[in-house]
């Protein structure tokens, strides 16, 4: 499979560079989309947590050849002719490299994996890649190749070295999510009866039978399970599982998909940097449910 991956990151990026040299940057982004997916493809046939680990760090390396282009865009150390859709922004096909490129740091170049010095020196090389792409007319370097080489050999050290830590952190993740949902615990949803998005959410998650039990709050027979009482679970989502153990809010969805086998949204939940969003937003969300489904200060 490492072989494989790695013909098809050289393919991906040779077509890609030369079909923006050509001045075809829609089909050159075409081209790169089409290589990263046959990448995933195989992941997915392979082993289906390497897929899922695959598929997040693209996610993140997206963002990162995004920002890091579009800093090299602005400060005029690379050009292109002809421009993405707004000037002041990269084209999608160099910013669909990133990802492209990320699939091979645990295959092909699994051997810098744990070496920040090895990582260092990579991305130091980088700039070699933007000089040749120059000579071919992919891109243009308005302050010249030396400028180029110290600012990108600064910054794709900083690229890898954030790809690297990203994946050993998605990897622990993804292993651990896989990990519990083949093996999954009882565990008790307490949920709104008498709130329509609750219900929509809850009514969806009982299409599939899964470990998950589903306790309404709002029933008469309802009084409190392991302490958790009525005005405790109404505050945020609630999940407890056998021993009483307790999750609540974002945590406690992630525990809910990844018992009904939602293990895309399970893993996307806890991921580095947006559990923290997700967090925030459904505070929010929390604080103002009753006001958004028309019940006010609503308690039994």
């Amino acid at each position: 499979m490492m072989l494989i991956t790695l013909i098809l990151y050289y393919a991906g990026w040779f077509f890609t560079i030369a079909l923006a040299a050509a001045g075809r940057p829609f089909t050159a982004a075409l081209a790169c989309l089409l290589a990263g997916s046959s990448q995933l493809l195989i992941h997915y046939f392979y082993t289906r947590s390497g897929y899922y680990r695959e598929i997040f760090l693209a996610l993140y390396a997206v963002l990162i050849g995004f920002f890091a282009e579009s800093f090299f865009l602005n400060v005029s150390i690379t050009g292109f002719n002809p421009p993405g859709l707004i000037a002041s922004l990269p084209p999608l096909w160099i910013v669909l490299l990133y990802p492209l490129f990320s699939m091979t740091i645990n295959g092909a170049m699994h051997w810098m994996m744990n070496s920040k010095i090895l990582q260092v020196i990579v991305g130091g090389l980088a700039p070699i890649c933007y000089i040749a792409g120059a000579k071919v007319g992919a891109c243009q370097l308005p302050r010249g190749s030396v400028a180029a080489y110290i600012v990108i050999g600064i910054t794709w050290p900083l690229v890898i070295l954030t790809m690297t830590t990203l994946l050993k952190k998605i990897e622990i993740l993804v292993e651990s999510v896989f990990k519990k949902s083949q093996t999954p615990t009882p565990l008790y949803m307490l949920y709104d009866g008498k709130c329509p998005i609750c219900m929509r959410e809850t009514r969806f998650l009982k299409k599939k039978n899964s470990s998950v039990v589903y306790v309404d709050i709002t029933s008469p027979e309802f009084t409190s399970l392991f302490s958790v009482n009525y005005a405790e679970a109404m505050q945020q989502m609630v999940a407890l599982e056998a021993d009483g153990t307790k999750h609540v809010g974002v945590d406690a969805f992630h525990e809910i998909y990844l018992r009904r086998g939602l293990l895309f949204m399970a893993i996307a939940l806890k991921l580095p940097g947006l559990e923290p969003i997700w967090t925030f937003f459904y505070k929010i969300f929390a604080k103002n449910r009753l006001k958004l489904t028309g019940r006010g200060c609503d308690l039994r």
